[in-house]
């Protein structure tokens, strides 16, 4: 299989090559931004455009309410699940990044916090969740891909389709897709239903030179 070529992730300022080649943030940034616009609006032939042909997706689900396999091996198998079985259950999806990439990208590798918003096409019933994302980036004929995505859910709410528009209202007050974590929480609706979700954004606050790196999960692809 060959990749489709991603103009718009070739790096022009790189300088090294091979395995000293390090992303910038603007390429880590075009190749988030294409898989969300892939999976949030049920793009399929985009994906080809963000990821590498051998890249592994590995999941990691903490709640009961959305499920997920572990492991997803290769472009065709992350786009069939993550894009066309996505898309077959899920509409009116807004993924949020609540960190952006900032050079340098040590071992071209990029962990943030995330959140999404969606309704379910057959229920209309609306589904909120969090978690974190962990991206490593390959460098192979002169572009960049995405080699591995690691994504935890740590949250995923269902609430009444009827509360839509407060949801809707909620994230229009959001960048899309790159959201401020305090702006979020601030502007958070006071349903307690979404606890678990605004536990999720406060832990995101917190300034990164403040975590407790030993409860963050190191995310390693299997060999």
């Amino acid at each position: 299989m060959e990749h489709d070529t991603p103009g718009s992730c070739i790096d022009d300022s790189l300088v090294a090559a091979g395995n000293d080649a390090a992303i910038g943030a603007d390429a880590a940034t075009r190749l988030i931004e294409t898989y969300f616009s892939a999976k949030d609006g049920n793009r399929p032939h985009l994906m080809r455009r963000a990821f590498h042909e051998h890249a592994v997706v590995e999941m990691s689900v903490r709640t009961q309410a959305i499920s997920f396999p572990p492991w997803l091996n290769g472009c065709d198998a992350i786009t069939d699940t993550l894009v066309r079985q996505f898309g077959q259950t899920y509409e009116n999806v807004y993924s949020l990044c609540l960190q952006r990439p900032h050079a340098p990208l040590r071992g071209n590798a990029f962990h943030c916090d995330w959140m999404v918003a969606m309704t379910d096409k057959a229920t209309h019933r609306v589904r909120v969740g969090a978690g974190r994302y962990a991206w490593h980036f390959r460098h192979e004929a002169n572009a960049w891909w995405i080699d591995y995505l690691g994504i935890e859910i740590a949250a995923m709410e269902v609430l009444p389709a009827s509360d839509m528009p407060m949801i809707e209202s909620w994230l229009q007050s959001l960048g899309y897709p790159w959201a401020c974590p305090e702006v979020a929480l601030t502007c958070m609706p006071a349903s307690t239903t979404l606890d678990a979700v605004r536990d999720c954004l406060r832990r995101a606050v917190v300034p990164a030179s403040q975590e407790l790196r030993s409860q963050q999960r190191t995310w390693v692809a299997r060999p």
